[in-house]
């Protein structure tokens, strides 16, 4: 409907309200820089371009040609694909047509209910109603799953997990990682504090340092679980597009898992990643890092270890 609308010039922009019903104030109120037509407001408009550049892979939208509302459309409906990108067109229109919409969005909060321009919120909007455009369209129809685990399962033998969890707070960020075996016993716990961030960004970040802990360690088959299902679920799609804040994180991820011989990337819920939770809140009560083995595990987190995997109690 929105791009109906900007396509036969209804979309109620002030140049085109001055038109037909006399307007004093025809300033763009994004940038209060010019007037508010749909081709400044949708693509000239340094707000706007700056939303575009950070939502859909660094597009500079004012080098699209863009000289009136039937190129905007065009612009969704026939994108220009950069040649290193390993995205469907698809899934490229759906984005574009979602900055649109947010663009159109964020105007009419400022007017009306008198909001801030974040363009790292806008962004994060657009990223995540993509994706979930995405993940619908990629539904198979079939029997319903099984319903999920509550409780922490170990990995077959030979194969070591990592649980990962981040803790934001708002003086605060820390890091965890937990790394058990078939038997389900603590093999070692790290934690640290890090910079505040995102949520997702912590959480990329945590597995991002359990790889480098699995490298360090020696370990080439692991299994990485974490409750962040936008982090994990970027992981474990290799073949589409992370959200652009943790883009970096993943493709550094990508990197370092060419060397283990194998690495799965899989989302479970909180219920079955308590351990790894409660050792990143314990994070901030100790120095800048920490790492503990069973031997030297505190009692807080060793009764929360029982508590992830009960048959393992005997063991320690």
């Amino acid at each position: 409907m929105l791009l109906w609308r900007i396509a036969s010039n209804t979309i109620p922009v002030k140049e085109i309200l001055a038109q037909r019903m006399g307007l004093d104030n025809q300033v763009c109120e994004l940038c209060h820089e010019a007037p508010e037509s749909s081709c400044h407001l949708f693509c000239l408009c340094p707000v706007a371009r700056a939303i575009w550049f950070s939502s859909c892979w660094g597009m500079r939208v004012h080098n699209q040609n863009i000289t009136n509302s039937a190129d905007i459309v065009k612009l969704v409906l026939e994108p220009p694909i950069p040649s290193d990108l390993e995205v469907d067109r698809e899934h490229i229109t759906t984005t574009l047509a979602f900055t649109l919409d947010e663009i159109w969005l964020l105007r009419n909060q400022l007017i009306f209910e008198d909001t801030k321009i974040d363009i790292l919120s806008s962004s994060s909007r657009i990223s995540s109603r993509a994706a979930e455009i995405s993940n619908l369209h990629n539904l198979e129809v079939h029997a319903p799953p099984p319903l999920s685990p509550t409780s922490w399962s170990p990995p077959p033998e030979g194969i070591i997990k990592l649980n990962v969890d981040a803790a934001v707070g708002p003086t605060s960020t820390a890091l965890a990682v937990i790394a058990r075996d078939h038997t389900g016993v603590p093999i070692k716990l790290w934690a640290k504090k890090y910079i505040s961030c995102l949520p997702v960004q912590a959480e990329a970040a945590s597995v991002l340092w359990a790889i480098n802990l699995a490298t360090a360690e020696g370990r080439t088959k692991i299994i990485i679980e974490g409750d962040s299902k936008i982090c994990l679920d970027a992981l474990s799609a290799k073949d589409s597009l992370p959200p652009w804040n943790i883009s970096n994180i993943v493709s550094d991820v990508f990197s370092i898992c060419k060397s283990f011989i194998s690495v799965s990337f899989v989302w479970v819920r909180r219920d079955c990643n308590m351990a790894a939770h409660e050792t990143a809140k314990f994070a901030p009560q100790t120095s800048e890092s920490c790492c503990f083995s069973l031997e030297s595990l505190p009692l807080v987190l060793a009764t929360v270890c029982k508590a992830d995997f009960p048959p393992c109690s005997f063991l320690f």
